[in-house]
């Protein structure tokens, strides 16, 4: 779907952007359930509770790190791949140069 196309939802025409996304939220609610297990149920809650544990109380969820690890995983990383968590693109990271690192 092209940014300015209109959507037709129920005889009614949506042309603002978080009106079209409310009406796919609201589309995928009505279609989607995922069900899950007592057992999944019981490891996705002590996931949960491992990754709190890892952050800790002021947010962090890493440890420091050198100069030479740092290079090594930006070369690893793909140029085009995915923004992380902090939405970074790899191009930018990568583009840093010496003084950026």
């Amino acid at each position: 779907m092209a940014p300015n196309e209109a959507l037709i939802v129920n005889g009614r025409v949506i042309t603002t952007n978080p009106k079209k996304a409310d009406a796919f939220a609201k589309l995928y609610a009505g279609v989607s359930s995922l069900t899950f297990s007592k057992q999944e149920r019981n490891r996705n809650r002590k996931l949960k509770v491992r990754m709190r544990q890892l952050i800790g109380a002021d947010g962090e969820c890493c440890r420091d790190f050198d100069t030479k690890e740092l290079e090594s995983a930006l070369k690893a990383m793909k140029t085009k791949g995915a923004p992380g968590m902090d939405d970074i693109p790899p191009s930018f990271l990568k583009n840093l140069g010496p003084f950026g690192h």
